[in-house]
């Protein structure tokens, strides 16, 4: 992901990449809502199934352009809602 929004992959970006990956897996949180979150992404527009992330096309400026799984087991927001908080889209959509 990062290499393709970015152009390149840092040795930082790998990094914290790779404690991204490792809090995750540490955590031992399970996410009670996971699955549900996930497939309401997969049925959005901004949603790119080939490379799972919030961003319909490379160079195109709607969605975070995040990897979707990580995102959401870390606890971050969905970007339609932060974006557009009075829509009823995202995750709010699906009572989330």
């Amino acid at each position: 992901m990062i290499r393709i929004e970015y152009g390149r992959a840092t040795w930082r970006d790998r990094w914290n990449l790779l404690l991204g990956m490792l809090k995750v897996v540490l955590s031992g949180k399970k996410e009670s809502n996971f699955r549900r979150k996930y497939r309401s992404c997969r049925g959005c527009l901004l949603f790119d199934p080939n490379l799972r992330r919030c961003r319909p096309y490379t160079g195109s400026e709607a969605g975070c352009g995040c990897y979707m799984p990580f995102k959401i087991a870390l606890g971050g927001p969905c970007w339609i809602n932060e974006n557009f908080p009075e829509d009823e889209a995202g995750w709010t959509r699906d009572g989330l």
